[in-house]
């Protein structure tokens, strides 16, 4: 084994001090270097106001755009329907591109993916014509070569200004609006039946209780139906956005390439817009005052056949469905999720699975008839205003065949299974009546109605209201409402 002196100990120890002072200097000067290197430079500058033509090359297609006396239009097509907004964005961005990096006196353009560049934008002045390049991809950097002209300097730019170079003739359409659709009167559906949906807000008459507000129509018929459902698919149609514009001026005869000569399914929805128009007045401080106009319009969406695409058309591979309003001739891609939710709408879609809905503010006596003992239990309810506040109060009080009662137990078991749901309903009652609930309520046209309760297997007892639905209940459930029964007539009793 070799020991080392106290010198050569001396001498490793110096000799690690320089190695580490060297790696010091080269660290801070490849630091400098890269400071230096990442320093930006302007790549491009132009006043882009003098813009008066403008032609995109990317992906093997080719589209310009001319400025005549303040208005652009597509140069082989004055009726494109133009989105201007989204074409001064585009040119607002390459009025200034700044780089990381410039490399100067390039030979090699092939090696930057410059030689034969297939994202180009041509820039045309009343002055002169510019032709910007985007090339490979350093994936070192996440930046992109860039060159200006015939010029022998490539840059190193940002992504995003690949993004402006990376479009379509589509990316500059103006595509149709979607409404909020906020205030909706009904919704159609016609996919393999036709479905209608119609809104009475303040309740339908000839339904039992006031609080359902949305509708089957079936001629003459109304079906009450699930308002959160019908909200549900509302709001499917108006957050829907258009995935992709494939198509424009499309006519009738070219509907059918797409399936929306004879569409799939059709969706119709009658709302009510409101718009404020300028009043021609001021107020005090000049500000412009304005009216409101409500005006009663429909969006009818079309859809037509369903095509699978794969990842870089559409931006995600997946089923997407062609779609179109009824009033454009612009054909659009919208998600798979959205059509089949809509084309999949049935009489079954929306439901009611609650077993029974009341507004207990209406309810003035409920007559019980537990196997064939009968009782009356009458609801009074006082309001008084409170001086201090001008708030009303309410105080409830209840008598049970003119005798005073506590009918608080039993409400609040009636108000447990207003909120309870079934996922079946039997078609018709199987077994003999055991309790009867006849509720009267302050509505005119619909005075009473009627809950009855069934023994339907050992788990299950089935439930009627008003003889227009049927749906189980747990066993459970009806011995709680059973036993507050039980309890609120001994109680009057004594």
């Amino acid at each position: 084994m070799i020991t080392l002196t106290r010198q050569n100990k001396l001498l490793s120890l110096v000799a690690v001090f320089l190695l580490l002072f060297c790696c010091y200097l080269f660290l801070t000067k490849f630091n400098q270097k890269e400071e230096e290197a990442n320093t930006f430079v302007v790549a491009f500058l132009t006043d882009t106001d003098q813009i008066s033509a403008v032609s995109f090359s990317a992906a093997g297609e080719t589209f310009s755009f001319r400025e005549d006396n303040g208005s652009w239009a597509l140069t082989d097509d004055s009726t494109f329907p133009l989105d201007t907004s989204a074409l001064h964005t585009a040119l607002s961005s390459l009025s200034e591109i700044s780089a990381t990096r410039e490399l100067t006196k390039v030979t090699d353009f092939e090696a930057y993916g410059l030689s034969s560049p297939a994202y180009k934008i041509k820039l045309t002045s009343p002055e002169r014509e510019i032709t910007l390049a985007i090339g490979d991809l350093n994936t070192l950097t996440d930046t992109y070569y860039f060159r200006v002209n015939d010029s022998d300097s490539v840059y190193l730019v940002d992504s995003s200004v690949y993004d402006v170079f990376d479009c379509t003739l589509f990316d500059f359409i103006a595509a149709d609006s979607i409404p909020a659709l906020t205030d909706v009167a009904a919704l159609t559906f016609k996919n393999e039946e036709k479905i209608v949906f119609v809104q009475y807000a303040d309740g339908y008459d000839g339904c039992y209780s006031p609080l359902y507000t949305w509708f089957t129509k079936d001629g003459d018929e109304l079906t009450a139906v699930d308002s959160n459902g019908v909200e549900s698919l509302i709001t499917t149609v108006s957050a829907m956005t258009w995935v992709q514009c494939v198509a424009y001026h499309v006519d009738q005869d070219g509907l059918a390439a797409y399936g929306l000569d004879a569409p799939a399914g059709t969706v119709s929805v009658d709302y009510r817009e409101t718009s404020y128009v300028d009043s021609g007045k001021t107020d005090e401080d000049g500000n412009i005052l304005y009216d409101t106009e409500t005006g009663d319009k429909t969006f009818t969406l079309l859809i037509g056949d369903s095509i699978e695409e794969t990842e870089g058309e559409s931006g995600e591979a997946g089923t997407y469905y062609y779609a179109k309003t009824a009033a454009s001739g612009l054909v659009y891609l919208i998600s798979g999720d959205t059509a089949e939710t809509l084309l999949n709408v049935n009489a079954g879609t929306c439901s009611v699975w609650e077993i029974c809905k009341f507004d207990r503010t209406l309810l003035t006596a409920v007559d019980i008839d537990d196997n064939g003992d009968t009782h009356k239990l009458s609801i009074n309810t006082r309001t008084k205003t409170v001086e201090e506040d001008g708030k009303e109060t309410a105080t409830t009080s209840y008598t049970l065949d003119g005798n005073s009662a506590d009918g608080g137990t039993f409400f609040d078991e009636l108000e447990r299974i207003e909120g309870m749901r079934t996922t079946d309903t039997p078609e018709k009652a199987v077994g003999k009546v055991i309790l009867t609930l006849k509720f009267h309520q302050a509505r005119e046209g619909f005075e009473t109605m009627k809950m009855t309760f069934a023994k339907y297997d050992a788990d299950y007892y089935l439930v009627s209201i008003h003889g227009n639905s049927s749906l189980l209940m747990r066993a459970a459930d009806f011995g709680n409402i059973r036993a507050a029964v039980t309890e609120l007539v001994p109680a009057a009793d004594e």
